[in-house]
């Protein structure tokens, strides 16, 4: 009886979370954090559809335009004006999808590992996160979870079908391709005909073409001249990278705040431990009982990781680059699980009740708690205040300049968000200030002076180079000066023009 009533007890307490993640999916979406110019650019593609136009074929970055997350965009644009939470939309319903469809998906690894799955994915603070968004990678989640359900189920079609689509919505998705081909392999039917048996070798060497020529155009990111050995060295700096992006501190540091370094080290060293305990004791009682579904996704996960390691390691680098390894996610949980499986069977769900607690704990600390008080103290586009700058920048421009405003935006990340909320008519008159970037020489100084002679908005972040060339542009009593501010009272984001004869105007919000 009792037995019964902590099962039933571990299950509600499964559902709360699971509701908890997808809530922190939702919470003040328009707002936190940040709009970033990488979401606006997805929102002015679909405004582009909209209007007629055709669409760019690829990113800014090299990679070609994700058409499942644009078809969503033009959806929501259809029917909603362009604002934060539109352009985040696709990116939310995609990343509560892939939660709701953990379930089903998952369920070839039995019920309670299943629901373990559901509460890992719901809670890990790097899936809340790409759900708060809008890049093309949001979908990456979904894409892979699908592809690893076909190879579950030893379905080799739905799985080439589902990773050709995660290919197409990033391209460092195809990475997962090793894991996917050692869960097909171990689900070849015994006894097959001989006809059975050569689709399915067909459908697998069907994959590992693909995934060959997917790594002729991965190929051009990976190493040159240091060479793959050089990569492989740099492993113990890649598995670091990996603890803390599934643990949640890297992407923190990117979006809100840098956690502690004592923050970091717990999250370190709990996700080792973890890691350790499973890949010591989990496997190897995994080798001894000869469980191969265990075995075969512990090798997939593994060859995946190397496979990524030798040919974009050095993506990781990058201070952005969770997109990169969210390829990984899915296949680390399936591996977990089933290591755990072979240490405690009954205890799947309550381990991942626990950790799923943790996490929900960790991301409220160190992702919502810094965007809420401080307005965020890492990376410039996504701190924001009590209405997010970009939008109150806007609105106050607008409302200062009766007919279509002209703006120069200081960078990318001030251009395409103005160019998208400026969208609506009179649609705001966009042009780059990006090409000034560096010392206030003379000749930039009078750049700005004849951009602010024709009337229009110089927009740049606080402190940045085009508050400086401003300052020496115009003497600060002829400036107009229009400001968005973050709860602290920080200003985030201000716009300078040319002193009306009007009242200085301000948003109001801090």
């Amino acid at each position: 009886m009792t037995s019964d009533r902590v099962r039933r007890g571990a299950w509600g307490v499964a559902a709360v979370l699971v509701a908890l993640g997808l809530l922190c999916r939702c919470i003040a979406l328009e707002r936190w954090p940040g709009l970033n110019g990488d979401e606006a650019w997805y929102g002015v593609q679909a405004l582009d559809v909209l209007g007629g136009a055709f669409p760019a074929l690829a990113t800014p970055t090299g990679n070609a335009v994700n058409p499942f997350f644009l078809g969503l965009q033009v959806a929501v644009h259809g029917v909603l004006p362009a604002s934060t939470v539109t352009v985040r939309l696709p990116a939310l319903v995609s990343g509560v999808a892939a939660v709701l469809l953990a379930w089903p998906l998952l369920r070839p690894l039995g019920r309670g590992s299943a629901a373990a799955g559901t509460v890992l994915l719901a809670c890990l603070p790097l899936a809340i996160a790409y759900s708060r968004f809008g890049w093309d990678q949001s979908q990456g989640l979904l894409a892979g979870l699908l592809a690893c359900g076909g190879a579950l189920r030893g379905r080799p079609l739905w799985t080439a079908l589902a990773l050709v689509a995660a290919f197409v919505v990033h391209p460092s998705n195809l990475f997962v391709a090793p894991f996917l081909l050692a869960l097909l392999w171990v689900r070849i039917p015994p006894g097959l005909p001989a006809r059975a048996r050569m689709r399915h070798a067909a459908a697998l060497g069907l994959g590992a073409a693909a995934l060959v020529a997917g790594l002729a155009v991965l190929v051009p990111v990976g190493p040159r001249s240091e060479g793959l050995l050089s990569e492989l060295a740099s492993l113990p700096h890649l598995l670091i990278w990996t603890l803390r992006m599934l643990s949640g501190t890297s992407i923190y540091t990117h979006v809100s705040a840098p956690p502690a370094a004592g923050t970091v080290l717990a999250h370190d060293a709990a996700g080792a431990v973890l890691a350790g305990i499973l890949l010591g004791p989990g496997l190897g009682r995994a080798i001894r009982a000869r469980d191969a579904d265990a075995l075969a996704a512990t090798a997939g996960l593994v060859a995946s990781f190397l496979l990524f390691a030798m040919i974009a390691g050095r993506l990781a680098r990058l201070p952005d680059a969770q997109r990169y390894g969210l390829f990984l996610v899915v296949p680390a949980l399936i591996a977990a699980l089933r290591l755990g499986r072979r240490l405690a069977p009954e205890a799947v769900l309550g381990g991942a009740v626990v950790a799923g607690a943790l996490l929900l704990v960790s991301f409220a600390s160190g992702y919502l708690e810094p965007l809420a008080t401080q307005g965020g103290r890492a990376h410039r586009a996504f701190r924001t205040g009590a209405v997010e700058p970009k939008t109150a920048l806007v609105t106050a421009i607008r409302a200062a300049t009766p007919d279509a405003p002209r703006v120069a935006a200081e960078d990318w990340w001030t251009f395409w968000p103005i160019h998208y909320l400026g969208s609506r008519p009179p649609p705001f008159q966009v042009s780059y200030l990006g090409a000034f970037r560096g010392d206030p020489s003379p000749e930039k100084v009078e750049a700005v002076q004849a951009t602010l002679a024709t009337g229009a908005w110089v927009v740049g972040f606080e402190g940045g180079f085009a508050e400086a060339l401003v300052a020496r542009a115009v003497p600060a009593a002829k400036i107009e000066r229009l400001d968005a501010w973050d709860p602290t009272g920080r200003r985030v984001l201000s716009a300078w023009r040319i002193a009306s004869p009007r009242a200085s105007w301000d948003t109001g919000h801090r």
